[in-house]
């Protein structure tokens, strides 16, 4: 039962994510994708770093700040690939109809 809980929470925790970065995006308040992919390894490296003992608390939300950063650095640049601009491995579909 607690892996059922776990695993439902990890998919609505990326959902959230992509979510989140699709607003952002509508808004045009997203941050650049290398920034956000920088900003979420030193989410986590500078406070342990700094400080040797981190209540758990504080740790899973740094945890957490630091996957919403995770996928919104691949989140964005798959926006930037199907937009065309930034070349990906694979072309996006067209939605165009002939």
């Amino acid at each position: 039962m607690i892996k059922m809980i776990y695993i439902v929470f990890v998919i609505a925790y990326v959902l959230a994510c992509v979510g989140i970065t699709r607003w952002l995006d509508k808004k045009n308040k997203l941050p650049n994708r290398w920034i956000s992919g920088f900003i979420s390894f030193f989410i986590i490296l500078i406070p342990l770093m700094i400080f040797s003992n981190i209540p758990p608390f504080v740790l899973n939300i740094l945890y957490g700040l630091c996957g919403l950063f995770a996928i919104m650095f691949f989140e964005t640049s798959r926006l930037m690939v199907e937009r065309g601009q930034h070349r990906g491995m694979v072309k996006p579909p067209s939605t165009k109809k002939k």
